[in-house]
Formats: structure tokens, sequence, C-alpha cells
């Protein structure tokens, strides 16, 4: 698991024959398919006082301590524009730390040291068993869709041309 910039460069090296990403990229060598639709949640501790509220405005969220995903990250790219259209500046967040994967993010979360944002899809489990809470901020609204990658001119393996045949029929359904 790694950020999507670095998804992207390891393909183009010839390190991975295949990869996901969660960020739109101009393609230039590379195939991109999209092939699952995902949404960007505010988590928080269950026990945080904004869990489960239904109408908080971005600006309280200046007020909370913060965790994001590193530089390079599809989701942090996200996270800047969303909150940039929602009228809140990145500077005005109160950032605690920054972390290299988005289970790390959730982990942190769960023990209470700041909230996020974070893809529904991972967080999930966590928030079927009760580790983390949402926030709802109607004014986020934060969609997107995980591709699948692939430099357009190297021959694809036997195992991976049934895998990436494969991904684009996996049912994912609706998340929000």
């Amino acid at each position: 698991v790694m950020d999507s910039s670095r998804v992207v460069e390891s393909l183009r090296s010839g390190g991975f024959e295949v990869g996901f990403i969660g960020i739109s990229i101009d393609p230039g060598d590379l195939e991109v398919t999209p092939f699952c639709p995902d949404v960007l949640r505010v988590i928080c501790h269950p026990a945080h006082p904004l869990s489960g509220r239904k109408a908080v405005r971005p600006q309280q969220l200046a007020q909370e301590k913060f965790l994001l995903r590193e530089e390079g990250s599809g989701t942090k790219e996200l996270m800047v524009k969303a909150f940039r259209e929602a009228g809140l500046d990145m500077e005005e967040l109160r950032v605690e730390m920054e972390l290299g994967s988005t289970s790390s993010v959730i982990s942190a979360v769960e023990s209470g040291a700041g909230i996020s944002l974070v893809s529904a899809w991972a967080a999930r489990g966590p928030f079927a068993e009760g580790k983390i809470g949402y926030i709802q901020v109607p004014r986020l609204k934060v969609r997107r869709r995980f591709s699948l990658v692939r430099v357009k001119k190297r021959p694809l393996s036997p195992a991976a041309k049934p895998f990436i045949t494969s991904v684009p029929m996996w049912t994912w359904g609706e998340i929000s």
C-alpha cells in the first residue's frame, strides 16, 4: 500500500505490472481503467463530541486536531481541493501529524489522536466494529473512482492478464 503518485512511479519504472490509484491523472503512457466508486468521509473517535452530528460546518473542523496523509497521496490531494471548495484553507487546520497509509490514519483516529478524511471503503470495517465514528459535513462532498493502471506498451505476464480482466467485474455496489 502506497500513495497514488508512488504507484504511478513504480509502474513506469517497471516495479509493478498493475496498480490501483485514487486520483485522476494525465495518462500519457498509462492505460487507466476506472472501476470502483468511493466517497471520502470525515472520521473521528466514536466518543468525539462531533461523532454522529448531522450538520457540521467545515470551519468547525479547523478547531480539531487533524491527521493527514503524506504528500503524493490521492486522498490528501482530494482533501485539499474539497476543503478549498468548502471555504476552508488547509493553513487553518491544526495538523497533528502526517501518516503514510490510510490504515495508519484510521488506527490513529481509533486511538483518539485526531480526526481525518478517509475512503469510506477503508472506514467501513472500523465503523461497523464501533472503533470510529463519522462526522457529517454536508458541504464536504468528496467523490472519486479508484482506477486500475498499467503501462500501455508493456506486455503483461500470464498471471496479470486474467487479473486485470476480472477487476472491472468485481461487485462493489455503492458506498455512501
